[in-house]
């Protein structure tokens, strides 16, 4: 999820990627979290869109975004 999360980050915020790197740390760790088996994350997520799989990093990544950006993320795409 790090490796996903950081070059989008870095283009959107040229100037901050420090808190790209911070951003990208507290999602990473989060989903990790709550998805201690990264295949059934994918299957959940991508391939069976699972709406409470969805919503749950929906979560992570609005908190995450609030703690570094100071606001709600955007929705996610899958």
């Amino acid at each position: 999820e790090y490796d996903a999360c950081l070059p989008p980050c870095d283009q959107n915020h040229p100037k901050e990627h420090d808190k790209c790197l911070s951003y990208c740390t507290c999602f990473t760790d989060h989903v990790q979290t709550l998805f201690a088996d990264h295949d059934r994350m994918t299957q959940q997520v991508i391939q069976q869109k699972t709406r409470d799989a969805i919503a749950s990093l929906q979560k992570i990544a609005n908190s995450c975004n609030l703690k570094h950006w100071g606001s709600a993320a955007h929705r996610l795409k899958f």
